[in-house]
């Protein structure tokens, strides 16, 4: 299990402040992740949820991108119809990893050498030709999703 974890909830209200309300909850239940999630879910109050790892680096205007997407720029579903656009429901970034030296780097605690694991980049395109494919992302590639959608599926397992 993961025993005791934070989870933190961003609430964008206002269409002009997409960052709104940030608020900390901790959640101390245990259970494991999906439990700490939907806990987070439960107590948001914003019309789209976003969830994140802590080790995620979030893109530029990420949360102008995620808004852009699930509401599809503020075209109305006849206007969706009309062009033949089917109304996305969730959404995700590509996966990429930092190469940096800083990015990279594990220092082993018993030398002062560094280690960089092979094949780096076969990681990011078999991670992003899953997502393509079988629109299964990770959790490290930031998914966001109306809040009505997520409560529709049941949350997480």
């Amino acid at each position: 299990g993961y025993g005791k974890v934070h989870c933190g909830t961003v609430d964008g209200k206002n269409r002009n402040h997409y960052w709104g309300q940030v608020a900390i909850f901790s959640f101390v239940s245990g259970g494991g992740r999906g439990p700490c999630l939907n806990f987070g879910a439960s107590v948001a109050t914003g019309r789209i949820l976003t969830f994140c790892h802590s080790d995620t680096t979030l893109p530029h205007a990420w949360d102008k991108r995620v808004m852009g997407t699930l509401e599809h720029e503020g075209m109305t579903d006849d206007d969706l119809s009309r062009m033949r656009i089917v109304r996305v429901n969730s959404c995700a970034f590509s996966f990429g990893i930092d190469t940096s030296q800083e990015g990279l780097s594990m220092p082993f605690k018993s030398s002062t050498k560094t280690y960089y694991p092979p094949g780096i980049r076969a990681v990011e395109i078999t991670a992003n030709m899953r997502t393509h494919l079988y629109s299964l992302p990770y959790g490290d590639q930031v998914l966001s999703l109306h809040a009505s959608v997520f409560k529709f599926i049941g949350g997480f397992p």
